[in-house]
């Protein structure tokens, strides 16, 4: 029989690239012998700033199978560009599964009398801050993160021993699906250090190693780890915590505050999505000097523009110039289309605010000609 195709979703934890997800737009398969094909299909690709991976594995008992697992992944990549600009990546991944899975199961009753238009499907989409997954089947989505492989979708299989190939849930099998659905937020390292502050604490060493996904059963968990890094907010710890995260005020003896925690949050999401660290990799005896890094969307252009100003302001040196508190941040991330475009110091007139460059250089030019015309005509008129 044919291989269970996987998405994973895998931040790179080598030195070279830490923090980086790496995309790997690969597909193995294995037919059940010589005569039969595979009957898995499979796609990746990217819509507007949002990336989509998919596999699809049609049921060996299925007569139309394979047939089916091709129709899913090129229904999704048909129909995932055309969403309402309303949904979501995840409500647009569980619309049109249900709709799809009506579909051949009735067509599967009006052509073989039988559901033989079946199949598994396991999909990702990664949009923003929020990573989102659907499944039904036994189709896999997995998260490699620091050397440990975590399953993230569910298998909808038989528990009973001797029956665990027998699947109770997959597209075409009934009329209604009930896939597995889950996202991953970034949003919940907010609301913990929330949760901290309203105790007069802040965490101390935020970074990607110290934020923690877990499965229980069907359900994922967030923790944030090494809290005997925590301190009270306000108070002077030094260089306490990991250097390449650390605010620059930190170096310089200043206080534990959520100006700082917010840096090291920044420094923390600019790593997943660009695969380095913002101000390079600092050592504990340096005092580093805090260059503006390089825009987020030089080096992953699917980072959208709401997103790289976010990460761009929880970065910026000058604690003045940051999010004053977690929660004007969170609203941020919750409201991407009222997010206000952050320019570092520095940035030229014509960058931050061309329509204004443009008008001050016309009516330049147009006194300067002014001026001109009246020297000429006091020359030509004296």
């Amino acid at each position: 029989m044919s291989t269970l195709p996987t998405v994973a979703l895998a931040p790179e934890t080598a030195r070279a690239v830490p923090g980086r997800l790496r995309v790997r737009a690969e597909t193995f398969s294995f037919a059940r012998d010589a005569q039969t094909p595979s009957e898995d299909a499979a796609f990746t690709k990217e819509f507007s700033g949002v990336f989509l991976a998919a596999v699809a594995d049609g049921l060996g008992a299925a007569k139309q199978g394979g047939e089916a697992a091709t129709r899913v992944i090129q229904a999704l990549a048909r129909n995932f560009p055309a969403r309402p600009r309303g949904w979501s990546a995840g409500k647009t991944l569980q619309e049109i599964t249900r709709h799809l899975n009506r579909r051949l199961y009735q067509e599967g009753l009006a052509r073989f009398a039988s559901t033989e238009l079946a199949t598994t499907i396991a999909a990702l989409a990664l949009e923003g801050d929020r990573v989102y997954g659907l499944n039904a089947g036994d189709s896999r989505i997995y998260l490699w993160r620091g050397g440990r492989l975590t399953q993230l979708s569910i298998d909808h299989r038989e528990p009973h021993p001797g029956r665990t190939h027998v699947l109770t849930q997959a597209m075409g099998l009934a009329e209604e699906l009930v896939p597995a659905v889950y996202e991953l937020p970034l949003l919940f390292v907010l609301q913990a250090e929330q949760f901290l502050l309203r105790h007069d604490f802040v965490h101390g060493d935020l970074k990607p190693e110290n934020i923690l996904v877990l499965r229980e059963n069907e359900d994922l968990r967030f923790k944030i780890i090494d809290l005997g890094s925590v301190s009270e907010i306000f108070s002077l710890q030094g260089r306490a915590g990991t250097p390449s995260y650390l605010a620059p005020e930190r170096f310089t003896g200043g206080a534990i505050t959520e100006r700082t925690e917010i840096f090291s949050l920044g420094a923390t999401l600019y790593e997943a999505l660009a695969g380095r660290m913002p101000y390079g990799e600092i050592e504990p005896f340096q005092t580093p000097a805090f260059r503006a890094p390089r825009p987020l969307a030089v080096l992953n252009p699917h980072v959208p523009p709401w997103l790289e100003s976010i990460v761009a302001r929880a970065l910026a040196a000058a604690p003045d110039e940051r999010y004053e508190s977690y929660s004007e941040m969170l609203f941020d991330l919750e409201n991407p289309s009222r997010v206000r475009q952050f320019y570092p110091p520095g940035t030229p007139l014509l960058e931050r605010h061309p329509l204004l460059f443009y008008k001050i250089g016309f009516f330049g030019l147009l006194a300067t000609t002014l001026g001109l015309l009246l020297v000429i005509a006091h020359l030509t008129h004296p």
